[in-house]
Order: C-alpha cells, then sequence, then structure tokens
C-alpha cells in the first residue's frame, strides 16, 4: 500500500481499492476510524523531529518521513544507502517484519503457544474476527466475502465495485462491532454522528408523512361520504315533499327567516 499523496493522510477514511494476491481478486476494503486513527498517529511519528540539534539523528530520521509514492508502513531499520538512492523498495516492510510484529504481540499479551503450533495472534485470526463479526450482526455474506477478498459472482462483484460509497455506507453500520478498544467511543466519531443524524431526519421525515397520508386518507373518506349524500339528494327531496310534517318544518322555517 502506497502514500500516493500528502492527501492521503487526510483521506485515510475512504476506501482502499486492492487485489488478495492468494485468490487474484480485486476488492474494496475500509478503514474503521480506530484504525484511521492508529494510522495517522504512525504517520505523525515518522514525521517526528530530534528534541535537540542533532545532525545524526536527524539523518536517522529523515529515512523515515512520509514521501509522495512511499509505502504507508515501512521497515524500522531502514539502509543507510537510502540517502543515496531513495529507493522505496529499501523501506519496504517485508512478509517476515509482519510475523515479527505478530510474534512480539503474542508474546505481550501472553499468548504464545509452544513452538510448532499456531499463534492465536495472527493475521488469518484477524481476517477470520472480521468475517466473523460482520457476519454475527448480520451483514450480507455476499458483501463479507468481498470486503475479504473472496471469490464470488463476477456480476456479483462487479456490482459491489462500481457502488464502494454505498459498500462504505453499509461498512459504518458495522463499526461499533469492529473496533477492538473499547475505550475508542465509535459513536463519537464524525461519520457515525452524521449517519445517525441523517438516520434521525429520515425518521421525522417518514413520521411527518405518515401523519400526513393518514390524514389525507381521512380527507378522501369524508369525500366519498359527501359524494354519496350528494348523489342522494334528489331522492331526500322526494321523500321531504310527500311528507306533510317535513313540509310543515321547512315552511315554519322559511316563516321565521
Amino acid at each position: 500500500m502506497k502514500v500516493l499523496t500528502k492527501d492521503t493522510i487526510k483521506k485515510l477514511k475512504y476506501a482502499r481499492s486492492k487485489r488478495r494476491q492468494k485468490s487474484e481478486t480485486d476488492f474494496v476494503t475500509f478503514l474503521s476510524p480506530e484504525c484511521t486513527r492508529a494510522i495517522k498517529l504512525y504517520l505523525e511519528y515518522r514525521a517526528r523531529t530530534p528534541k535537540a540539534r542533532d545532525p545524526k539523528r536527524e539523518r536517522q530520521l529523515e529515512k523515515q518521513r512520509v514521501t509522495p509514492g512511499s509505502y504507508l508502513f515501512i521497515t524500522e531499520k531502514v539502509p543507510e544507502k537510502y540517502h543515496e538512492s531513495h529507493d522505496e523498495e529499501l523501506r519496504k516492510l517485508t512478509t517476515n517484519a509482519i510475523f515479527k510484529m505478530y510474534r512480539e504481540i503474542s508474546s505481550k499479551t501472553h499468548k504464545s503457544t509452544p513452538k510448532g503450533h499456531w499463534n492465536l495472534v495472527r493475521s488469518h485470526n484477524m481476517r477470520k474476527y472480521l468475517n466473523s463479526a460482520l457476519l454475527n450482526m448480520g451483514a450480507d455474506s455476499f458483501f463479507v466475502d468481498f470486503l475479504m477478498g473472496h471469490e464470488i459472482g463476477e456480476a456479483q462483484a462487479a456490482y459491489f465495485r462500481a457502488q464502494p460509497e454505498k459498500l462504505r455506507n453499509i461498512y459504518q453500520k458495522f463499526i461499533p462491532y469492529l473496533t477492538i478498544e473499547k475505550e475508542l467511543d465509535p459513536t463519537q466519531h464524525p461519520d457515525f454522528i452524521r449517519m445517525k443524524t441523517k438516520s434521525e431526519a429520515f425518521a421525522r421525515a417518514a413520521a411527518t408523512a405518515a401523519v400526513e397520508r393518514t390524514e389525507f386518507i381521512r380527507m378522501q373518506e369524508e369525500l366519498e361520504e359527501l359524494k354519496k349524500l350528494e348523489q342522494n339528494i334528489p331522492a331526500l327531496i322526494q321523500v321531504l315533499m310527500h311528507n306533510p310534517e317535513a313540509m310543515e318544518i321547512m315552511k315554519n322555517l322559511k316563516t321565521k327567516q
């Protein structure tokens, strides 16, 4: 994954188009608020400056700075010759380095297993967590498979690839269930608040529409009753004209007027 421009840091919350090498499948993935926060902190760390004026230290930190076209994640120890060539492959984070990180996490969390056994904390289980969390909370299986980079029907995959914003809106609904650090409240994230506000506005509009529809139906019913009454007026007049008591009442009314 490469940082194409400086604006990338500001746009980390948007979709990322990727290709899963294992299945040679193109897919779209997203960054949760928690993940976005962690990456921004990491990039700020890479942009740090020496606490005191120290040319040697400044030269070391210069090798870690973000540059246009650089990889988002880099190795901890960048070779000195990077200063000469600026070859980004010298800073590329290797697969072995990632394995090492997971081993260190397992050790720090006391989750390491005996030699020859898979550790609980590893990339496979991180993917498994995403898959299980989404399915358990009611996400559509096609949506989950697409996010995971699994092979799905070409028609379904083309539909998802063509509408990343709709995918993002679906993904936002499951952010609370994908947050690992529970002290980070996803409901306070601007995206979540904006989505909630839109939802509440829609609910109010729906309630107003329901009331207006009820009133409209009632007016239609009253109008139908008036139409029926209008159709019966000639017959009612004939009945009254042949009713002496009714005719007497009508004469009295004219006299009073």
